[in-house]
Protein backbone atom coordinates (compact mmCIF):
# COMPACT_ATOMS: atom_id res chain seq x y z
CA UNK A 1 0.00 0.00 0.00
CA UNK A 2 1.40 3.53 -0.67
CA UNK A 3 1.32 4.70 2.75
CA UNK A 4 2.26 8.20 2.07
CA UNK A 5 0.67 9.07 -1.11
CA UNK A 6 -2.24 8.37 1.31
CA UNK A 7 -1.45 10.19 4.17
CA UNK A 8 -0.41 13.22 1.57
CA UNK A 9 -3.42 12.56 -0.48
CA UNK A 10 -6.43 11.61 2.39
CA UNK A 11 -6.44 15.39 4.26
CA UNK A 12 -6.46 16.93 0.12
CA UNK A 13 -9.40 15.13 -0.68
CA UNK A 14 -10.96 15.79 2.93
CA UNK A 15 -10.69 19.72 1.94
CA UNK A 16 -11.75 19.18 -1.26
CA UNK A 17 -14.71 17.47 -0.51
CA UNK A 18 -16.19 19.93 1.86
CA UNK A 19 -16.71 22.22 -1.33
CA UNK A 20 -19.89 20.24 -2.23
CA UNK A 21 -21.02 21.07 1.27
CA UNK A 22 -23.59 23.43 1.98
CA UNK A 23 -22.41 26.16 3.41
CA UNK A 24 -24.82 25.98 6.90
CA UNK A 25 -24.56 21.81 7.38
CA UNK A 26 -22.02 22.38 10.16
CA UNK A 27 -22.34 19.03 11.52
CA UNK A 28 -21.36 17.86 7.77
CA UNK A 29 -18.29 19.44 7.79
CA UNK A 30 -17.47 18.48 11.01
CA UNK A 31 -17.89 14.87 10.31
CA UNK A 32 -16.02 15.25 6.94
CA UNK A 33 -13.03 16.82 8.62
CA UNK A 34 -12.68 14.72 11.30
CA UNK A 35 -12.97 11.91 9.29
CA UNK A 36 -9.83 13.28 7.12
CA UNK A 37 -7.55 14.48 10.23
CA UNK A 38 -8.61 11.30 12.08
CA UNK A 39 -7.87 9.17 9.43
CA UNK A 40 -4.51 10.52 8.53
CA UNK A 41 -3.65 10.35 12.01
CA UNK A 42 -4.44 6.56 12.24
CA UNK A 43 -2.36 6.09 9.02
CA UNK A 44 0.34 7.50 10.32
CA UNK A 45 0.40 5.53 13.59
CA UNK A 46 0.35 2.20 11.06
CA UNK A 47 3.81 3.84 9.62
CA UNK A 48 5.46 4.36 13.19
CA UNK A 49 4.34 0.72 14.02
CA UNK A 50 5.88 -0.63 10.13
CA UNK A 51 8.53 1.22 10.65
CA UNK A 52 11.96 0.07 10.93
CA UNK A 53 14.26 1.71 12.78
CA UNK A 54 17.57 -0.39 12.11
CA UNK A 55 17.33 0.48 8.20
CA UNK A 56 18.20 4.12 7.52
CA UNK A 57 17.44 4.11 4.25
CA UNK A 58 14.19 5.65 2.94
CA UNK A 59 11.09 3.48 3.55
CA UNK A 60 7.42 3.47 2.50
CA UNK A 61 8.82 5.10 -0.90
CA UNK A 62 6.48 5.87 -3.58
CA UNK A 63 8.13 6.61 -6.83
CA UNK A 64 6.39 7.38 -10.18
CA UNK A 65 8.24 9.05 -13.22
CA UNK A 66 5.63 12.19 -14.22
CA UNK A 67 8.38 14.45 -16.41
CA UNK A 68 11.89 13.03 -15.88
CA UNK A 69 13.74 15.20 -18.63
CA UNK A 70 12.82 18.15 -16.32
CA UNK A 71 13.16 16.46 -12.80
CA UNK A 72 9.16 16.28 -12.38
CA UNK A 73 8.87 12.98 -10.44
CA UNK A 74 6.43 12.02 -7.58
CA UNK A 75 8.84 10.56 -5.18
CA UNK A 76 7.69 10.88 -1.29
CA UNK A 77 8.72 8.47 1.71
CA UNK A 78 9.98 8.75 5.28
CA UNK A 79 13.07 7.89 7.10
CA UNK A 80 14.14 8.51 10.60
CA UNK A 81 14.02 12.12 10.60
CA UNK A 82 11.00 12.76 8.93
CA UNK A 83 9.01 10.19 10.48
CA UNK A 84 8.34 12.58 13.93
CA UNK A 85 7.61 15.01 11.73
CA UNK A 86 4.81 13.53 10.12
CA UNK A 87 3.26 12.17 13.41
CA UNK A 88 3.65 15.65 15.15
CA UNK A 89 2.03 17.02 12.08
CA UNK A 90 -1.07 14.56 11.86
CA UNK A 91 -1.71 14.60 15.78
CA UNK A 92 -1.57 18.71 15.65
CA UNK A 93 -3.98 18.72 12.98
CA UNK A 94 -6.65 16.70 14.13
CA UNK A 95 -6.30 18.58 17.62
CA UNK A 96 -6.78 21.55 15.68
CA UNK A 97 -9.49 20.27 13.84
CA UNK A 98 -11.53 18.84 16.99
CA UNK A 99 -11.04 22.45 18.23
CA UNK A 100 -12.81 23.99 15.08
CA UNK A 101 -15.20 21.61 15.40
CA UNK A 102 -16.04 22.13 19.07
CA UNK A 103 -15.64 25.60 18.99
CA UNK A 104 -16.91 26.86 15.23
CA UNK A 105 -15.07 29.77 14.04
CA UNK A 106 -16.96 32.11 11.42
CA UNK A 107 -17.28 30.08 7.96
CA UNK A 108 -16.17 27.03 9.79
CA UNK A 109 -16.74 25.37 6.15
CA UNK A 110 -13.87 27.14 4.85
CA UNK A 111 -11.82 27.12 7.91
CA UNK A 112 -11.47 23.55 8.10
CA UNK A 113 -10.49 22.99 4.59
CA UNK A 114 -7.92 25.50 4.84
CA UNK A 115 -6.83 23.63 7.54
CA UNK A 116 -6.61 20.44 5.48
CA UNK A 117 -5.07 21.74 2.61
CA UNK A 118 -2.27 22.81 4.98
CA UNK A 119 -2.09 19.53 6.87
CA UNK A 120 -1.83 17.86 3.06
CA UNK A 121 0.88 20.05 1.98
CA UNK A 122 3.43 19.70 5.32
CA UNK A 123 2.87 15.77 4.90
CA UNK A 124 4.12 16.45 1.45
CA UNK A 125 6.95 18.16 2.50
CA UNK A 126 8.40 16.62 4.95
CA UNK A 127 8.23 12.93 2.93
CA UNK A 128 9.29 15.09 -0.49
CA UNK A 129 12.04 13.26 -2.12
CA UNK A 130 12.59 15.09 -5.08
CA UNK A 131 13.52 19.15 -5.03
CA UNK A 132 10.30 20.55 -7.15
CA UNK A 133 7.94 18.40 -5.05
CA UNK A 134 9.65 19.98 -2.23
CA UNK A 135 9.36 23.39 -3.52
CA UNK A 136 5.58 22.82 -4.61
CA UNK A 137 4.76 21.46 -1.09
CA UNK A 138 6.45 24.75 0.57
CA UNK A 139 4.45 26.97 -1.48
CA UNK A 140 1.66 25.25 -0.81
CA UNK A 141 2.28 25.03 2.68
CA UNK A 142 2.02 29.01 2.87
CA UNK A 143 -1.61 29.76 1.05
CA UNK A 144 -3.65 28.23 3.43
CA UNK A 145 -1.94 30.11 6.01
CA UNK A 146 -2.12 33.43 4.90
CA UNK A 147 -5.94 33.09 4.08
CA UNK A 148 -6.35 31.13 8.06
CA UNK A 149 -4.46 34.65 9.18
CA UNK A 150 -5.91 37.50 6.82
CA UNK A 151 -9.93 35.92 7.10
CA UNK A 152 -9.62 34.95 10.28
CA UNK A 153 -7.40 36.78 12.62
CA UNK A 154 -7.50 40.11 14.43
CA UNK A 155 -8.05 43.50 14.15
CA UNK A 156 -4.34 43.61 12.71
CA UNK A 157 -4.19 40.88 10.47
CA UNK A 158 -4.15 42.71 7.34
CA UNK A 159 -0.88 44.44 8.03
CA UNK A 160 0.19 40.64 9.68
CA UNK A 161 -0.53 39.02 6.35
CA UNK A 162 1.61 41.71 4.47
CA UNK A 163 4.56 40.92 6.28
CA UNK A 164 3.98 37.22 6.20
CA UNK A 165 3.76 37.72 2.08
CA UNK A 166 6.68 39.91 1.53
CA UNK A 167 9.20 37.82 3.99
CA UNK A 168 7.93 34.34 2.56
CA UNK A 169 7.47 35.50 -1.00
CA UNK A 170 11.30 36.72 -1.04
CA UNK A 171 12.28 33.38 0.43
CA UNK A 172 10.29 31.58 -1.67
CA UNK A 173 12.56 33.18 -4.82
CA UNK A 174 15.62 32.81 -3.22
CA UNK A 175 14.43 28.96 -2.83
CA UNK A 176 13.30 28.95 -6.33
CA UNK A 177 16.38 30.27 -8.05
CA UNK A 178 18.39 27.30 -5.94
CA UNK A 179 16.12 24.90 -6.88
CA UNK A 180 16.28 25.31 -10.39
CA UNK A 181 20.29 26.29 -10.15
CA UNK A 182 21.02 22.93 -8.46
CA UNK A 183 19.61 20.86 -11.27
CA UNK A 184 21.32 22.81 -14.31
CA UNK A 185 24.47 22.23 -12.43
CA UNK A 186 23.93 18.73 -11.49
CA UNK A 187 23.81 18.30 -15.21
CA UNK A 188 26.77 20.10 -16.53
CA UNK A 189 28.33 17.77 -13.59
CA UNK A 190 26.76 14.46 -14.59
CA UNK A 191 24.92 14.81 -17.93
CA UNK A 192 21.64 14.45 -16.31
CA UNK A 193 19.14 16.89 -15.24
CA UNK A 194 17.62 16.11 -11.81
CA UNK A 195 15.94 17.13 -8.89
CA UNK A 196 16.23 13.87 -6.95
CA UNK A 197 17.57 14.25 -3.72
CA UNK A 198 19.32 11.08 -3.47
CA UNK A 199 20.73 11.37 -7.02
CA UNK A 200 21.76 14.85 -5.91
CA UNK A 201 23.69 13.34 -2.66
CA UNK A 202 26.25 11.99 -5.34
CA UNK A 203 27.43 15.29 -7.37
CA UNK A 204 30.24 16.79 -6.29
CA UNK A 205 29.60 20.54 -6.49
CA UNK A 206 32.52 22.59 -6.32
CA UNK A 207 33.20 24.55 -3.17
CA UNK A 208 31.84 27.95 -4.95
CA UNK A 209 28.99 25.87 -6.50
CA UNK A 210 27.89 24.74 -2.96
CA UNK A 211 28.36 27.78 -1.23
CA UNK A 212 26.09 29.61 -3.42
CA UNK A 213 23.43 27.16 -3.79
CA UNK A 214 23.43 26.50 0.50
CA UNK A 215 23.00 30.41 0.82
CA UNK A 216 19.68 30.32 -1.66
CA UNK A 217 18.08 27.41 0.82
CA UNK A 218 19.48 28.77 3.89
CA UNK A 219 18.27 32.06 3.47
CA UNK A 220 14.77 30.98 2.32
CA UNK A 221 14.94 28.35 5.78
CA UNK A 222 16.28 31.50 8.07
CA UNK A 223 13.36 33.41 6.87
CA UNK A 224 10.40 30.56 7.43
CA UNK A 225 12.57 29.51 10.96
CA UNK A 226 12.90 32.61 11.27
CA UNK A 227 15.80 33.33 12.67
CA UNK A 228 16.58 36.54 14.25
CA UNK A 229 17.34 39.19 12.65
CA UNK A 230 14.63 38.16 9.76
CA UNK A 231 11.95 37.23 12.51
CA UNK A 232 9.79 41.21 11.52
CA UNK A 233 7.19 39.13 10.60
CA UNK A 234 6.83 37.04 13.42
CA UNK A 235 5.21 39.28 15.74
CA UNK A 236 2.12 40.64 13.78
CA UNK A 237 1.66 37.08 12.82
CA UNK A 238 1.46 35.39 16.05
CA UNK A 239 -0.79 38.17 17.30
CA UNK A 240 -3.45 38.26 14.81
CA UNK A 241 -3.32 34.57 13.89
CA UNK A 242 -6.73 32.90 15.54
CA UNK A 243 -5.04 30.99 18.42
CA UNK A 244 -4.81 27.14 16.75
CA UNK A 245 -3.54 28.71 14.16
CA UNK A 246 -0.52 30.86 16.13
CA UNK A 247 0.18 27.33 17.59
CA UNK A 248 0.86 25.18 14.48
CA UNK A 249 3.18 28.36 13.23
CA UNK A 250 5.10 27.80 16.11
CA UNK A 251 4.53 23.89 16.43
CA UNK A 252 4.52 22.89 12.84
CA UNK A 253 5.13 25.02 10.26
CA UNK A 254 8.15 26.75 11.39
CA UNK A 255 9.82 23.43 12.26
CA UNK A 256 9.64 23.11 8.22
CA UNK A 257 12.31 24.67 7.92
CA UNK A 258 14.66 23.75 10.38
CA UNK A 259 13.39 19.81 8.45
CA UNK A 260 14.75 21.81 5.33
CA UNK A 261 18.40 22.48 6.74
CA UNK A 262 18.75 18.78 7.65
CA UNK A 263 17.35 17.14 4.66
CA UNK A 264 18.42 19.61 2.04
CA UNK A 265 20.87 22.11 2.94
CA UNK A 266 23.90 19.89 4.60
CA UNK A 267 22.86 16.45 3.03
CA UNK A 268 23.53 18.26 -0.48
CA UNK A 269 25.82 21.48 -0.06
CA UNK A 270 28.51 20.22 2.65
CA UNK A 271 31.15 22.59 2.13
CA UNK A 272 28.41 25.67 2.09
CA UNK A 273 27.42 24.13 4.83
CA UNK A 274 30.38 24.14 6.60
CA UNK A 275 31.38 28.00 5.34
CA UNK A 276 28.18 29.69 6.61
CA UNK A 277 28.24 27.48 9.96
CA UNK A 278 29.40 30.35 12.13
CA UNK A 279 27.00 32.88 11.17
CA UNK A 280 24.12 30.95 11.32
CA UNK A 281 25.10 29.64 14.60
CA UNK A 282 25.73 33.47 16.08
CA UNK A 283 21.97 34.14 14.14
CA UNK A 284 20.76 31.35 16.43
CA UNK A 285 22.85 32.09 19.29
CA UNK A 286 21.96 35.84 19.31
CA UNK A 287 18.14 34.51 18.34
CA UNK A 288 18.48 32.58 21.94
CA UNK A 289 19.13 35.45 23.95
CA UNK A 290 17.02 38.40 22.55
CA UNK A 291 13.89 35.91 21.97
CA UNK A 292 14.05 34.40 25.80
CA UNK A 293 14.53 38.32 26.99
CA UNK A 294 11.77 40.01 24.85
CA UNK A 295 9.79 36.48 25.83
CA UNK A 296 10.32 37.17 29.66
CA UNK A 297 8.81 40.70 28.69
CA UNK A 298 5.88 40.11 26.82
CA UNK A 299 2.90 41.37 27.39
CA UNK A 300 0.67 38.72 25.72
CA UNK A 301 0.74 35.14 25.72
CA UNK A 302 0.93 35.21 21.71
CA UNK A 303 4.24 36.97 22.17
CA UNK A 304 5.00 34.93 24.32
CA UNK A 305 4.92 32.11 22.43
CA UNK A 306 6.14 33.55 19.63
CA UNK A 307 9.48 34.96 21.21
CA UNK A 308 9.46 31.35 23.02
CA UNK A 309 9.67 29.82 19.79
CA UNK A 310 12.41 31.98 18.37
CA UNK A 311 14.50 31.24 21.10
CA UNK A 312 14.06 27.33 20.60
CA UNK A 313 14.20 27.33 17.21
CA UNK A 314 17.89 28.75 17.90
CA UNK A 315 18.69 25.64 19.55
CA UNK A 316 17.51 23.74 16.73
CA UNK A 317 19.26 25.53 13.99
CA UNK A 318 22.39 25.50 16.83
CA UNK A 319 22.28 21.58 16.94
CA UNK A 320 22.09 21.35 13.29
CA UNK A 321 25.27 23.66 12.47
CA UNK A 322 27.70 22.02 14.74
CA UNK A 323 28.02 19.48 12.69
CA UNK A 324 27.61 16.69 15.82
CA UNK A 325 25.52 13.78 15.88
CA UNK A 326 24.78 14.14 18.95
CA UNK A 327 23.53 17.80 18.48
CA UNK A 328 21.90 16.72 15.31
CA UNK A 329 20.22 13.77 16.97
CA UNK A 330 19.04 16.81 19.86
CA UNK A 331 17.92 19.01 16.65
CA UNK A 332 15.53 16.56 16.02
Amino acid sequence: MPWITAMVALPLLGALSLIFVPPGALTQSRIYAVVAALGTLVMTCAVVGLFHRGDAALQFRDFQAWAPGIGLNWDVGVDGISLWLLVLTAALFFLAILHACFRPPARPRGYLALLLLAEAALLGLFSSGNLALFYVFWEAMLVPFYFLIGMWGGPRAGQATLKFVIYTMVGSLLMLVAVLATGFIAQAHTGQFTLDIQQLRGVAFTSSESTWLFAGFAAAFAIKLPLWPLHGWLPDAYSAAPIVVTGLLAAVMSKAAAYGLLRVGLPLFPEGADRFAIPLAVMALIGIVYGSLVAWRAPTMRLLLGYSSLAHLGFIVLGIMIFDLQGAQGAV
